[in-house]
């Protein structure tokens, strides 16, 4: 038998004339029948196979196998899919180190601090209303029961009006401290401050106090011909700076409650009605109330009337529109502290469901 020659390329079957016809035929064609004999019968597998001679194990075989591997290109690595974690189930990923991260950083909290300690001040409010209410009811029995003159000196009338006072600046400065820690002013706002709301409310308990001692002095002038006109323009002068200062604290309290969000109306009504209210009562009294009642003197029971028209209608209407303004500052306070508790909740909720951080390499 003689050797095959590895020159001329791989070596064929014998029997086989045209070598480009066998390189060209398609994949998993049979053999093309050895030239001067009969076609080879395909009911042998190993006959049909490709590269495969008749007899599969001679020596004829064996180059036609080594042809077959030579079409084999070395040079590409074989590509192997990514096995999943033990334990994971079909369609099922693992979460990547990067997504927890992003989730972490997409984490915006609603509160970044705990709601603040705000100071209670709804008794205040119940302890001024009551007191007003016991300084109308004091001014009147006095009336009644000591006549005419007097009632600014009696401690039963000026005590309850102290107390009311006191507990009017004490609820202003307290309130103001809240207002401040639930809505801190910004860089464009005005800040709450106790004290400078006490500080107004001094001014306009003396205001009315020091107007009404000016206009006595000037009446003396108000008899000489000469200086009658420029005692009329200093005493209107003094009647607006009081109006002024007594105007300054009611416009404090209702910008910083308005900041916090309380209706305006209802805290410009507080002063505005009641000086509506006096200025009517006055109007009535002077415009012959007097002589309404009686016209030889007036008595006790008339007197009472006088004074509960002058004083009590005025005096009722700023007790209910101080309550009221009261009621909705410390109201707007608490709802606001309330949503600031709830936000805050959330936040801890939320940043406790958060994924934990991945571990640092």
């Amino acid at each position: 038998m003689t050797e095959p020659d590895d020159s001329l390329g791989p070596t064929l079957p014998p029997g086989v004339a045209d070598a480009p016809a066998l390189a060209a035929r398609p994949t998993g064609a049979p053999l093309p029948p050895p030239t001067g004999g009969a076609p080879a019968s395909p009911s042998s597998p190993a006959e049909s196979a490709p590269g495969v001679s008749a007899s599969s194990g001679s020596e004829q075989g064996a180059p036609a196998l080594s042809a077959t591997t030579a079409d084999y290109d070395s040079s590409v690595s074989p590509v192997i899919p990514p096995l999943p974690p033990m334990g994971a189930e079909a369609g099922d990923e693992a979460p990547l180190a990067d997504d927890a991260v992003a989730a972490s950083a997409d984490f915006v909290p609603l509160r970044s601090d705990p709601p603040p300690t705000l100071v209670a001040t709804w008794w205040l409010r119940y302890m001024l209303a009551l007191s007003l209410l016991v300084a109308i009811g004091v001014t009147l029995a006095v009336e009644h029961a000591i006549g005419p003159g007097g009632l600014t000196q009696d401690p039963v009338v000026v005590a309850p009006h102290a107390l009311a006072a006191v507990l009017l600046v004490v609820w202003s400065v307290l309130a103001m401290v809240d207002v401040e820690r639930i809505a801190p002013a910004g860089r464009y706002q005005r800040p709450a401050r106790g004290a400078l709301a006490a500080l107004l409310w001094l001014l306009a308990f003396g205001a009315p106090v020091a107007a009404a001692a000016s206009i006595d002095r000037l009446r003396e002038r108000f008899d000489q011909p000469g200086d009658d006109g420029w005692a009329v323009l200093i005493a209107t002068a003094v009647v607006l700076v009081a109006f002024v200062i007594v105007w300054l604290p009611f416009r404090y309290v209702a910008q910083q409650g308005r900041r916090v969000g309380a209706p305006a109306a209802i805290l410009v009504g507080w002063f505005w009605l009641s000086l509506v209210a006096l200025v009517g009562a006055l109007a009535i009294v002077s415009l012959g109330f007097d002589d309404m009642l009686g016209e030889g003197g007036l008595t006790s029971t008339e007197r009472v009337v006088r004074l509960a028209v002058a004083y009590g209608v005025p005096m009722f209407v700023f007790t209910l529109t101080t309550w009221r303004a009261t009621t909705v500052i410390d109201e707007v306070v608490d709802l606001r502290w309330r949503r600031w508790r709830a936000e805050w909740e959330q936040t801890l909720n939320d940043m406790a469901a958060q994924p934990p951080p991945p571990p640092e390499h």
